[in-house]
């Protein structure tokens, strides 16, 4: 006679309905359909709490699914997947439900190709923001993911949204289309205002390097000012760390630019003339341990490429808001 479960479910039992799921769930008599889709929750939080075995066979049975039945499924796994990807955090503690998150979004890319489609803009902003995951393997998916959603955004154009989307999904979708317009084109980019005065008027095109700033931050972006010599890129970068120092962006912290010694006291000139609120503290010569200390109650640390080396293990020791590289050249893959 069958009786109550007197202990939990075993991580191979798991993987075995997972597994169940994946092949019979998606040939369910539509009358069953419902009790189905009702584990929806369950399997997708054993993708992200379970080991590496389990998140592929996890995911896997829910891109069946959502391969099977698209209009039930594709929304009601995008509203946990979404989350997951931007709002677990860099912690070592987080790495499972990115990890977890990441398969799902790679495993529907690679079950339902262009049917993603009309989804695919809720889907890359962030796939985006998980392509500079610190773990390897969740930086691998959500980068195939990214570059194989990308080539869908002219279908996606000129469509409805699915009529499943909830509001909060296709006002998400409107903001996120929005910004991967300007990321294609970025004469779309919103002008910024600075909200402080700066003791020189900034030129069209040194505003234009301020707006591709503050885009870059809106969206949680590395990015890059490239532009001639002498045309204003340390200045735009100095309004960009007041910026978000009036904000409060920088939680209190400091920010770290690293550049060649030539060039380390033009920042702290540049400062000092067009950004004074800045607090500026300069680490170079033989007598830079004495100024260690100071590190955190600075706006802004300067140092070089020269000198990071063997200063390496205070650096560590400290927390950064940015890390801006002047002549990122300098950095090459070891």
């Amino acid at each position: 006679m069958a009786g109550p479960l007197t202990s939990a479910p075993t991580p191979q039992s798991i993987i075995d309905g997972a597994q169940v799921l994946k092949v019979l769930g998606p040939n369910v008599h539509s009358s069953l359909l419902d009790k189905v889709l009702a584990l929806v929750p369950a399997v997708f939080d054993a993708s992200v709490n379970g080991g590496e075995a389990l998140q592929k066979t996890s995911a896997g049975a829910l891109a069946a699914l959502a391969k099977a039945v698209p209009s039930k499924m594709i929304a009601n796994l995008l509203a946990f997947v979404v989350p997951a990807l931007e709002d677990s955090g860099e912690a070592d503690t987080a790495t499972g439900k990115r990890r977890g998150a990441a398969a799902v979004a790679s495993a529907l890319v690679t079950d339902l190709g262009p049917a993603l489609a009309p989804y695919c803009v809720l889907m890359l902003v962030p796939l985006m923001g998980r392509m500079s995951d610190p773990v390897p393997a969740v930086r691998e998916m959500a980068t195939k993911s990214f570059a194989s959603l990308v080539p869908l955004l002219p279908l996606a154009r000129g469509r409805g949204y699915p009529p499943e989307l909830s509001a909060e999904q296709v006002k998400r979708s409107e903001n996120d289309g929005a910004f991967l317009e300007a990321l294609l084109d970025n004469s779309k980019v919103e002008d910024f205002e600075l909200p402080f005065k700066c003791n020189r008027v900034l030129r069209p095109y040194q505003q234009e390097g301020v707006n591709w700033l503050a885009f870059l931050r809106r969206f949680k972006l590395h990015g890059a000012l490239c532009d001639d010599m002498g045309l204003g890129k340390t200045l735009q970068t100095l309004t960009h760390l007041l910026t978000e120092k009036e904000a409060q962006r920088n939680a209190g912290l400091p920010s770290l630019v690293i550049a060649p010694t030539s060039v380390v006291v033009n920042w702290q000139r540049e400062a000092d003339k067009f950004i004074p609120d800045l607090c500026v503290l300069i680490l170079q010569g033989a007598d830079r341990n004495q100024r260690y200390a100071q590190i955190p109650r600075a706006d802004l640390v300067l140092t070089s490429f020269a000198l990071i080396h063997r200063d390496l293990e205070v650096f560590l020791g400290h927390r950064f808001h940015l890390v801006i590289l002047d002549e990122a050249q300098h950095i090459k893959n070891p």
